[in-house]
């Protein structure tokens, strides 16, 4: 499973290698040579089935991994930091409600930490906030759609950049959060119906958005770009 996700930020790539037998996280970090790998990053208490480097993020000396099929329930995402070039786990982060597939998509950016869990048949989706005080991770802000169905795989993917997040679902609509205040302000939903997995994929760059859709209804993907998401009406 290498390679299950990846991410990079200041000269350091983290990828995941999710397993039925339990997940890692690879650090490599560029040298004049080339890339040489550094660490392998593995949780104090997953179990075989968690699916632990299923997904990950980095910012600065901050890594995310997720373990969205956690077996006792509930996914995880896990937060390690690097100390004097020492890279241990530092916070266990579960949802209070422990929604299903928590740890499927996941992003940083500073001391914000996105998570999302899509659900399952019997669940909406939900992604979740959280930030650092000191060396301590608290949940902020639980994120829902306009309105939340068990099909609408709300989390799928989370992309975050300034006070921006954006989400993706399985219901052909991407949407966008604004944080002001120390609150979150749902913007109006995008909306492709005629691509049939638009959300697949986000990506933010401060009020810009990439929303892909692999398997458009034309059966060529593409890939949407949004400008300006703040400006977009509240609802």
């Amino acid at each position: 499973g290498f390679g299950a996700a990846v991410s990079i930020s200041d000269g350091v790539a983290v990828v995941g290698a999710s397993s039925n037998t339990g997940g890692s996280a690879y650090l490599f970090a560029k040298a004049d040579d080339g890339w040489t790998q550094v660490a392998v990053l593995k949780a104090n208490d997953t179990l075989p089935g968690d699916q632990f480097g299923a997904s990950v993020a980095i910012s600065s000396a901050t890594v995310i991994v997720g373990a969205p099929d956690g077996t006792r329930g509930a996914g995880s995402a896990y937060v390690f930091g690097e100390v004097q070039g020492v890279w241990s786990e530092q916070a266990h982060l579960q949802p209070r409600d422990r929604v299903r597939k928590f740890g499927t998509s996941i992003a940083i950016a500073g001391d914000l930490i996105v998570v999302g869990a899509p659900g399952d048949a019997d669940t909406p989706g939900v992604v979740y906030t959280y930030m650092r005080t000191g060396n301590d991770w608290e949940q902020h802000a639980k994120l829902t759609a306009c309105s939340p169905s068990s099909a609408d795989g709300f989390g799928a993917s989370v992309a975050v950049s300034g006070i921006t997040t954006a989400v993706g679902s399985h219901s052909r609509t991407a949407h966008v959060f604004v944080r002001s205040a120390g609150a979150w302000a749902r913007k109006a939903p995008l909306i492709r119906n005629t691509s049939h997995s638009f959300g697949h994929a986000v990506a933010l760059d401060g009020s810009t958005l990439l929303a892909a859709a692999p398997q458009a209804s034309n059966a060529v993907g593409l890939v949407y770009l949004y400008s300006d998401l703040r400006a977009r009406a509240d609802v």
